[in-house]
């Protein structure tokens, strides 16, 4: 009856077992128990699990002065006019990692040394410190 009732609560079950004519003693238990059993509910009624954050890497938490500690990428690729040329430009960008600040420079293509060219003028300019 529980199946046949779309997997309700006690009430709806116990309900449609007395209008079939049938009367348990001991019914609210009973049903409560076939509920308490039974796969599908468990499923259904279990309780939602929330996110576990890692905790924080200490260059994370503790203050610094900006960029002391930072992460880099790159992204792009750009199309860009350059004169009468339409050439291809990436974007590095260095994170600070305790105030979450960006600084962007633009690289002029995915190799190491257009990428320790934008490093550098981002040091020039007393944004990254390299350790």
């Amino acid at each position: 009856m529980h199946r046949l009732t779309g997997h309700q609560g006690r009430r709806s079950t116990l309900g449609q077992l007395r209008l079939k004519g049938y009367w348990v003693v001991g019914g609210h238990s009973f049903v409560s128990s076939v509920i308490r059993k039974c796969t599908v509910c468990i499923k259904l009624r279990a309780k939602t699990t929330g996110q576990q954050m890692a905790p924080l890497p200490e260059k994370r938490t503790q203050p610094s002065p900006p960029f002391t500690y930072s992460g880099c990428d790159i992204f792009g690729p750009f199309t860009v006019r350059d004169r009468r040329t339409e050439v291809k430009r990436y974007g590095a960008i260095f994170t600070c990692m305790a105030s979450k600040t960006i600084h962007i420079e633009m690289v002029d293509d995915m190799s190491t040394d257009a990428f320790i060219n934008a490093l550098r003028k981002a040091t020039l300019l007393n944004l990254i410190h390299l350790h």
